[in-house]
């Protein structure tokens, strides 16, 4: 296992924004650019201490967002497409922002998009759009983090029982994102109920996210229903790497080593511990792939996938061992 850096990121990102799709591992232009993955970049950037792609890509989220249309993709030639705006992607850009603003970068720039943007946080009612708003809230405004994880809090109280400790009916997609959204209010908020909540939804997600021995990702084709069957297929990138911040930020919060043990589970998913006994990682290249099939790994290789492996990364690295 190596660590890998910002190759494929640098060879996505241009000066207006970075590409969405690749075919294989090459640019695949008629895709353009979306609102999310320059979110996602920007936070990667700013861990990475690249501030040049910073910039580029809080331009790109300036340009999306300080308008009266939210904007969530442009096409190749950098024309905005009329397509409606997801509370995901807006959710995904408040988080970057905000940790730019406690980075101290481009505070002002950043704080000014964040006030464009922030009565349309407030009015969310999607599940992840929240969890996602409050990665972001629970680091510089804790009256918004409260609204948003009570409303959360209520929903889960609502729906879980002894059998499902979940927030819906299903497990879907990013599911981790929501127990770690749970787990940054509780630590913002001094509220221990809002920890064991994150827990209990951590411990479930973690016991479902395992087939024949092996971590996996809930899979996209027909995902998992209460009472249902649980989807193995197509499993993605972005489900393992947030399983892996969530239970990096459980191990930190409590001391638990089985927690830091999940992390170190679900990160070697990437490497080859998976169903198919494949990696997805092009340590040359640095690169992953867009998923695991049934028979294969998607060589294709995406902003997304490649830039949720990196935080994840940079998450764990300093708790592997070699």
């Amino acid at each position: 296992m190596k660590k890998i850096g910002l190759k494929h990121i640098s060879y996505l990102t241009d000066d207006f924004g970075i590409w969405q799709h690749t075919k294989g591992p090459v640019i695949d232009r008629k895709h353009g650019y979306a609102l999310d993955d320059s979110a996602r970049a920007l936070i990667l950037a700013i861990k990475f201490s690249d501030y040049e792609k910073a910039m580029t890509y809080i331009n790109f989220l300036n340009k999306a967002i300080s308008s009266n249309v939210i904007v969530n993709f442009y096409d190749s030639k950098k024309r905005s497409l009329n397509k409606p705006w997801s509370e995901d992607a807006l959710a995904e850009a408040y988080w970057a922002l905000c940790i730019a603003v406690t980075e101290s970068f481009y505070t002002v720039a950043s704080e000014q998009i964040i006030q464009s943007m922030i009565q349309k946080i407030k009015d969310f009612k999607t599940t992840r759009g929240r969890a996602y708003a409050i990665l972001g809230a629970s680091q510089i405004d804790f009256e918004l983090t409260n609204s948003l994880i009570e409303s959360l809090a209520r929903e889960y109280k609502k729906n879980k029982s002894d059998d499902w400790q979940w927030i819906e009916d299903s497990l879907t997609y990013a599911n981790a994102i929501i127990p770690l959204s749970f787990l940054c209010a509780s630590e913002a908020l001094k509220k221990p109920i809002l920890r064991l909540h994150g827990l209990e939804m951590l411990g479930f997600l973690n016991k479902e996210s395992k087939h024949n021995g092996y971590p996996i990702a809930i899979g996209n084709k027909g995902w998992y229903k209460k009472a249902g069957n649980k989807a193995i297929f197509d499993q993605q990138p972005i489900d393992i790497a947030y399983q892996v911040m969530a239970n990096i930020k459980a191990f930190e919060l409590t001391a638990n080593e089985n927690y830091l043990n999940e992390a170190k589970t679900f990160f070697s998913w990437f490497w080859g511990n998976n169903i198919i006994g494949k990696s997805l990682i092009n340590a040359n290249s640095e690169n992953c792939g867009d998923g695991l099939n049934s028979k294969r790994v998607d060589l294709n290789c995406g902003a997304e996938s490649t830039i949720c492996y990196l935080l994840a990364q940079e998450e764990i690295w300093p708790y592997l061992n070699f």
